[in-house]
C-alpha cells in the first residue's frame, strides 16, 4: 500500500507570501492542477502555516486518487492491517480537528488585529479633528469642545477595557 501523498510528491503546488490590495501581508496557496485536479487558489491566509494547512487538505482531498492505484480491497487485508487503518483514521481525525481549531484561531487573531488597526485609525482622525477645533475653532464653544475631546482622549483606558485587551493579547 502506498503512503499518503505529500506536497513534496505532488507537483504544481506553491505557498507564497504576497501583499493584499490594502498592503497587508498575507499568504497564498496555489495548485496548478493535475490529471485529477482542475487547480485551486486559496488567498488571504494570515500565516504561512495556515496556507500550508490549506495545501495539505487540498492534496489529501483532490490528489489522493492518483496515489491509490495499488490499493488493496477490504477482503484482502488482515485484522492487524485493519486495526492499523483505524488507528491512522483516528489520528487523521485528531489532526483535522487541530487544523480546524488552528485556522479558527488564525482567523480570530487576524480579525482582532484588523479591528485594533481600524480603531487606531479612527482615534487618530478624532484626535486630529479635536486638535483642529481647539486650535482653529470659530467660536469659544468649538474650541472648548476640541479641548474637552483632547482631554478625554488623553485619559487612560478604564481598568475593565485594559484587562480585556490584555487577555486578548495573551497567547
Amino acid at each position: 500500500m502506498t503512503d499518503t501523498p505529500t506536497p513534496a510528491t505532488t507537483t504544481g503546488l506553491v505557498v507564497l507570501p504576497y501583499r493584499t490590495d490594502r498592503g497587508d501581508p498575507a499568504w497564498v496557496f496555489r495548485c496548478w492542477g493535475t490529471d485529477t485536479c482542475d487547480g485551486w487558489l486559496s488567498l488571504d491566509h494570515t500565516s504561512q502555516q495556515s496556507a500550508e494547512r490549506a495545501r495539505d487538505r487540498h492534496v489529501a482531498e483532490e490528489h489522493q486518487e492518483q496515489h491509490m492505484t495499488d490499493r488493496r480491497t477490504a477482503s484482502t487485508i488482515t485484522d492487524t492491517e485493519l486495526d492499523q487503518l483505524h488507528a491512522r483514521l483516528a489520528q487523521a481525525e485528531t489532526t483535522a480537528r487541530w487544523y480546524a481549531e488552528a485556522d479558527s484561531a488564525d482567523a480570530a487573531a487576524g480579525s482582532y488585529a484588523h479591528r485594533a488597526e481600524a480603531a487606531e485609525v479612527a482615534l487618530a482622525r478624532v484626535r486630529e479633528i479635536a486638535s483642529e477645533l481647539f486650535m482653529a475653532g470659530r467660536t469659544q464653544t468649538e474650541r472648548e469642545i476640541g479641548r474637552r475631546l483632547n482631554a478625554a482622549l488623553d485619559q487612560p483606558a478604564p481598568a475593565a477595557a485594559t484587562r480585556a485587551t490584555h487577555r486578548q493579547e495573551q497567547p
